[in-house]
């Protein structure tokens, strides 16, 4: 009777294991046009990826849930065995385009690595892949949260065997690396190098 009105005195503990991550979104009207749906699923995918990075998790089953004009709900299930295969099909399918992005990223690489060897507090690593590790000179967790509180996502290697209080930033557009790059200042002026 109490629980069934909302009275209840246990406590309730938010942390528990992550079992699934999930992304949906309700249409204003009934889709039929693949092509719109297409972009749809991806943004809905990026936001799951997204999500996935930030906890530091993996999937290994993809599902997609429909639901249909007269409410019958579809669900298709697929259990990965290597989720980078699509990546690979999509670079050999759309060369060109990859060529250009790759160009871009290069040059993004070496600007974001020298913005970044120009702050206090930090030391980055070379690469040649599109990423960037840095060294945060204090407590790379606390940068990391304070990222992530700004909206701006980051791997979090700090805790990682010889990778004491690392971060690793993806190599994006010049508009989200300035983002990152703006982020990571105001969080050095609040949390400060050590």
């Amino acid at each position: 009777w109490r629980l069934a009105r909302g009275i209840d005195s246990r406590t309730i503990n938010p942390d528990r294991e992550t079992k699934s991550i999930s992304a949906e979104t309700t249409f204003e009207r009934d889709l039929s046009d693949f092509r719109a749906l297409e972009k749809i699923l991806w943004g809905l995918t990026e936001e799951v990826s997204a999500r996935l990075k930030a906890k530091e998790l993996a999937g290994a089953t993809v599902t997609l849930k429909l639901k249909t004009a007269d409410f019958k709900i579809r669900t298709r299930a697929r259990s990965l065995d290597s989720p980078t295969q699509l990546a690979g099909r999509l670079a050999l399918r759309h060369g060109r385009a990859m060529e250009s992005r790759v160009a871009s990223l290069i040059e993004e690489r070496g600007r974001l690595f020298s913005a970044l060897c120009d702050l206090a507090g930090i030391t980055v690593f070379p690469s040649g892949a599109n990423f960037l590790l840095f060294r945060v000179h204090g407590d790379g967790r606390a940068v990391w949260k304070s990222l992530l509180a700004r909206g701006v996502l980051v791997r979090d290697f700090s805790r990682w065997p010889s990778l004491d209080e690392c971060l690793r930033v993806t190599v994006g557009t010049p508009e989200e690396n300035d983002t990152f790059l703006a982020a990571l200042r105001g969080t050095l002026q609040e949390v400060g190098p050590a």
